[in-house]
């Protein structure tokens, strides 16, 4: 996707844009010159760009707990360790604040 497409001749790019070619040019330079682009497709994958105009927030909240799971150890044991106990969800959190209960996992 290119960054530029809403820049119109003439005006100064907004402040976003210029994040945006600034975060580009820093992933090049460090390797990874495909990251925003890919992160795009990932987060589109999982559809969060669609529940963030809805507002969704369980969708935004399964998929940012789910991402926020992997920092710290590796990707293997966080994905192994969510597969044998689950993942907390939304609905989960939402249930066990209405009954009053522990969370399950």
């Amino acid at each position: 996707m290119n960054d530029r497409k809403s820049v119109h001749v003439g005006h100064k790019p907004s402040s976003f844009h210029r994040a945006v070619r600034l975060v580009r040019h820093i992933c090049q330079t460090a390797g990874a010159p495909t990251l925003v682009d890919d992160s795009r497709v990932g987060l589109a994958t999982h559809g969060v760009p669609s529940a963030i105009r809805r507002h969704d927030t369980p969708v935004i909240f399964d998929w940012l707990f789910d991402v926020l799971s992997y920092q710290g150890v590796s990707d293997s044991v966080a994905y192994g360790y969510m597969e044998r106990h689950g993942r907390v969800r939304w609905h989960d959190i939402a249930k066990a604040l209405v009954t009053r209960r522990a969370v399950p996992g």
